[in-house]
């Protein structure tokens, strides 16, 4: 991996860790996620979409390793990971999330 390559994982998992605070933890029926940024959208969407991204890799790699979709999704509740990528990955909506119905 280059050092641009890797210099920019890093920023986009600092970015990332700065959005964090702001996602919404509540997911709406709709399987809409609000997010709120200092960042301008052309910066802050591409961070929300790393972010994401990582989530569903993370979670993918769990699952593979035997963990439970119940441990998995508690794991990322606790981290606040809630969101399309974990949504995605396990196969359950935002709303059974939210709602503990996994």
């Amino acid at each position: 991996m280059s050092s641009r390559t890797r210099g920019l994982n890093r920023r986009t998992v600092l970015g990332s860790m700065l959005a964090a605070p702001f996602v919404a933890r509540q997911a709406h029926a709709a399987e809409m996620l609000n997010a709120y940024s200092i960042w301008p959208e052309n910066y802050a969407r591409p961070m929300m979409e790393a972010f994401e991204k990582a989530i569903k890799e993370e979670v993918e790699k769990r699952l593979s390793s035997g963990a439970s979709k119940r441990e998995v999704v508690q794991w990322a509740k606790q981290n606040a990971f809630v969101g399309k990528g974990l949504s995605d990955a396990v196969g359950i909506s935002l709303k059974d999330i939210e709602d503990d119905n996994y």
